[in-house]
């Protein structure tokens, strides 16, 4: 998702509201039996830092994904650009 007008920390928060929102999803299976919950996890960077460019911002992004992934999983997680970005 890109963001235009939204800072680092904006966008981090999106991504933790859609995350939690997605939580707290209780899906009824098909058969009637139960209920079905998602997860989701999020990698977000600054894509205004033209110096990284696309290709090293998708990345950064995925990199960032498998971080939240490997944390836990079901949060959301800022990658490093050439800029230096970290977590709000």
């Amino acid at each position: 998702v890109v963001l235009p007008g939204t800072d680092l920390e904006g966008a981090y928060n999106l991504a933790e509201r859609v995350r939690a929102g997605i939580e707290e999803l209780a899906l009824p299976l098909l058969d009637g039996d139960g209920i079905l919950t998602v997860t989701a996890s999020f990698g977000v960077v600054d894509a205004r830092d033209r110096t990284a460019g696309l290709p090293r911002l998708l990345r950064e992004a995925d990199r960032a994904l498998y971080d939240a992934k490997a944390a836990g999983r079901s949060r959301a997680a800022i990658g490093v650009t050439a800029a230096g970005n970290q977590a709000p």
